[in-house]
């Protein structure tokens, strides 16, 4: 009985482990969804990677900065991207 007990957390660490680095097959699903989870899922890297870097004051600052700079690179694109679909086809 206690055999069963440890292979049954055994088998739930490893698929959670497993789960969270996203080795499992995914549902086919529309593009919607599909974005939403992989947002949610580099979501959870960042939040993971802010815990890592909160034993050093100069870490977390070159989190931010690097963050910071992704977010001004993802605005341009956005913004490109918001040119381009206001432009309307040429005729």
């Amino acid at each position: 009985m206690r055999m069963v007990v440890w292979f049954r957390q055994y088998i739930l660490n490893r698929f959670t482990k497993y789960a969270k680095r996203g080795f499992y097959i995914e549902k086919e699903g529309t593009q919607e969804e599909y974005l939403k989870k992989c947002a949610t899922r580099i979501s959870r890297k960042v939040a993971s990677i802010a815990l890592k870097c909160s034993l050093s004051k100069d870490l977390l600052d070159y989190l931010e900065k690097a963050v910071d700079k992704l977010d001004l690179e993802a605005n341009n694109s956005l913004s490109k991207m918001q040119e381009k679909s206001n432009e309307g086809p040429a005729i």
